[in-house]
């Protein structure tokens, strides 16, 4: 029954856009917005369970189409990286979480936004354990499945890296309700793209995704305050330059 779903979804391109783009989109947008809403008691153990009841049934969906759809639909599916590269991939995590944060703040400050990210306060007054269990772990299992691996990856069938990343990006940011989020999701899904582009893994994105999300909650919100203004600067220098390079290393490995 769902094999003749997929292939029902992606007779064209019509059809592979709305199966495969507006299914997923509109399914994690409609959980987005329900748990912004809940706003202070996002991570409260009654909404944990509310949160896994709503998302399991879809994620599971998801992820089985998504595995069908690559034996029917892709015959490129390959997996071209190796171990080495995850020290690569957590060193972008890093690097990526605090450039983004750092310009964000100062973004935040020079047009005086007083925009309260409540999922990241809720993060930070919550039970550490559950918080970082749904942030660092199932956020991106599921949102890695549905913007790089339905949503990139179809408009990738059909045009090229760019217009699939700022596309599958910009929905990316969308899901992500409040203005500085919805920045942040999109820069952190261009980046996303290149990976899932590079590599055609969906593990090395949900790796990097990880890594994003753990140090902007471990690293970045604990150690931040503590440093002037110049080394902040600094930090958000050294941090771009290595962005630069690892990636400028993955593609120079993939055009070899």
């Amino acid at each position: 029954m769902i094999d003749k779903l997929i292939r029902y979804g992606n007779r064209n391109k019509r059809s592979s856009i709305i199966f495969n783009i507006l299914f997923p989109f509109f399914s994690s947008l409609v959980i987005s917005i329900i748990f912004y809403k809940i706003g202070t008691d996002l991570f409260s153990m009654n909404a944990i369970e509310t949160q896994a009841l709503i998302n399991a049934p879809i994620f599971l969906f998801l992820i089985y189409a998504y595995v069908r759809e690559n034996k029917i639909v892709y015959e490129d599916n390959s997996k071209d990286f190796k171990v080495k590269d995850l020290f690569f991939i957590i060193a972008l995590g890093l690097c990526v979480s605090v450039f983004l944060n750092i310009l964000l703040e100062q973004i935040a400050l020079h047009f005086d936004i007083h925009e309260e990210n409540r999922i990241t306060e809720a993060v930070l007054n919550s039970n550490k354990y559950f918080a970082l269990f749904l942030t660092c772990i199932s956020a991106p299992l599921c949102e890695e499945l549905v913007y790089r691996g339905y949503i990139f990856k179809t408009l990738n069938r059909f045009y090229g890296f760019w217009v699939s990343a700022i596309i599958s990006s910009l929905l990316f940011g969308i899901a992500h309700i409040y203005f500085l989020g919805i920045i942040y999701a999109f820069l952190c899904g261009m980046v996303l793209s290149f990976v899932y582009y590079r590599y055609r893994s969906l593990l090395m994105c949900m790796v990097l995704h990880m890594c994003i999300n753990f140090f902007t909650l471990t690293v970045f919100y604990n150690k931040i305050e503590k440093l002037s203004v110049r080394q902040v600067l600094f930090a958000e220098f050294i941090a771009f330059i290595l962005i630069i390079m690892i990636i400028l290393r993955m593609y120079i490995s993939k055009k070899k």
